[in-house]
């Protein structure tokens, strides 16, 4: 999963929007089925702009290196 998509309001499973306010969803909800809290939306996103993130899984690593690229 792509965490750093929830930045802009995307889901990290599939890259689709996300909507919703208090159970945030996937638009793609027949085939995707993501959904976070808000609560857990916001502590998500915090960290990805906390100083000092290190990339810990092999996707988010990835993604990084994608961004460098364009």
């Amino acid at each position: 999963m792509n965490w750093s998509n929830l930045k802009q309001m995307k889901c990290p499973k599939c890259g689709k929007a996300l909507k919703g306010f208090i159970d945030i969803k996937c638009q793609d909800q027949m085939k995707c089925k993501f959904t976070i809290t808000s609560k857990r939306f916001d502590e998500v996103v915090a960290s990805l702009y906390a100083p000092g993130r290190k990339c810990v899984t092999f996707e988010e690593n990835l993604s990084e290196l994608n961004n460098l690229q364009q």
